[in-house]
């Protein structure tokens, strides 16, 4: 595993959705702008990304790949049950 600085964005999004694991799952370089994109359209739609759309955005496959190596290092992939801001 490669540590990296974890950007503004990512952290104002664990702000907004304690124990979300979505920035957990870091797309390679050229998916970056997406990835950020879709991260900060679901803070600015106050809905926290779940399992489906990491599995939209990193495919089935490219999913599966990232549980299976984050399991290696011992990482547990859980997901809350979505919640809206207005819900919390």
């Amino acid at each position: 595993m490669i540590p990296r600085f974890i950007t503004p964005l990512e952290q104002e999004y664990s702000r907004t959705f304690p124990g979300n694991p979505a920035t957990i799952f870091y797309p390679r370089e050229e998916q970056e702008a997406a990835f950020f994109a879709l991260l900060r359209q679901a803070i600015d739609s106050g809905t926290p990304l779940g399992e489906e759309d990491m599995i939209r955005f990193f495919g089935e496959d490219g999913y599966r790949w990232l549980v299976d190596y984050y399991a290696g290092w011992e990482i547990e992939i859980t997901w809350p049950k979505k919640k809206t801001k207005e819900q919390s």
